[in-house]
């Protein structure tokens, strides 16, 4: 009588690759959402910017009128 071993099969099962797939999936699906609110931020902070431009530009004409001519 002889004791034959199996071989130990190597490699991964079904589940695991499901499961790395799974984690791989949701990683990428957050770095989108990512990206997407960096992209909406820097598109507001530019709007921001340029309003606060234009407001300080209103406000030096605004400062040019004499005394008596600017509005109460």
């Amino acid at each position: 009588m002889s004791h034959h071993r199996p071989k130990r099969q190597r490699g991964f099962t079904l589940i695991e690759t499901l499961a790395a797939i799974l984690v791989l999936t949701i990683g990428l699906v957050g770095l989108a959402v990512l990206v997407s609110n960096m992209m909406t931020g820097g598109a507001r902070s530019r709007y921001m910017s340029e309003a606060a431009m234009l407001a300080s530009e209103k406000l030096e004409d605004l400062e040019r009128y004499p005394a008596a001519d600017r509005p109460r």
